[in-house]
């Protein structure tokens, strides 16, 4: 599991999922009735193995993959919530992250480092939005 070896090293590793638009989740919640298993998914963090916790990222405004303006406010959104979920976790603690719109978090939580796990090749999925290739390669 990523994260696994830090953990075992002594840090305390918060895995940071990507998350999708927070309209399209609230539309889950109203159509399905898990109401309770979806909000607590995008609400909670979970601790998913010893010294691994998860939490998602905020994405409350559209578009944060396209839009510059969406991505710095669900980046500092994300980025208050996660400084709440580090300051209750044992020192030192880790940052995991997967989005590449989302390394702009690094400079703002209070970690002992941060890790951008670049596991695909971002630039070459946004089929030529030049837009979305500024904001995955910057």
């Amino acid at each position: 599991m990523a994260g696994g070896r830090a953990a075992a090293q002594g840090h305390e590793v918060l895995f940071v999922e990507t998350s999708h638009f927070l309209g399209g989740h609230v539309l889950r919640l109203v159509r399905e009735g898990r109401r309770r298993s979806l909000l607590q998914r995008l609400l909670a963090s979970e601790r998913v193995a010893p010294g691994i916790t998860a939490a998602k990222a905020v994405n409350l405004a559209p578009w944060g993959h396209k839009l510059a303006p969406a991505c710095r406010l669900n980046n500092a959104l994300t980025a208050r919530r996660l400084r709440r979920l580090v300051a209750a976790l044992p020192q030192p603690a880790v940052a995991w992250l997967y989005d590449p719109c989302a390394t702009g978090l690094a400079a703002r939580l209070d970690v002992a480092f941060t890790v951008y796990d670049c596991v695909d090749d971002y630039a070459e999925q946004t089929r030529g939005d030049a837009r979305r290739r500024a904001l995955v390669t910057a």
